[in-house]
């Protein structure tokens, strides 16, 4: 293993890496939001309240050790965050656009 590498080091580049993660998905939800202010559409709600789910995740997800990461209660945010994101695509798709013609 790389003296790079070692336990410590490898916990701080997770842990940075699960900052990047959440503010990368806090900036996009914040984008969604700025959206659905403008244009009223419920659409642009779900998906900015799917992301920042997304990034709620990963603060208590750095406390949680990899070895119980599958048995986690954490990935509740995570499950929360794709139904809201299929609810919003299926509720934009059954929507009424008109009379067809």
């Amino acid at each position: 293993m790389s003296p790079l590498l070692n336990g410590n080091d490898l916990s701080t580049i997770s842990v940075f890496l699960s900052g990047v993660y959440m503010a990368t998905f806090a900036a996009s939800g914040m984008i969604f939001f700025k959206v659905w202010r403008r244009t009223s559409n419920t659409f642009f709600q779900l998906f900015g309240l799917a992301c920042m789910a997304l990034a709620i995740e990963r603060i208590p997800l750095i406390f949680v050790k990899p070895s119980q990461e599958e048995n986690s209660w954490v990935y509740l945010f995570r499950l929360t965050a794709f139904v809201l994101i299929l609810f919003a695509i299926l509720s934009a798709n059954r929507k009424d656009n008109g009379p067809s013609r």
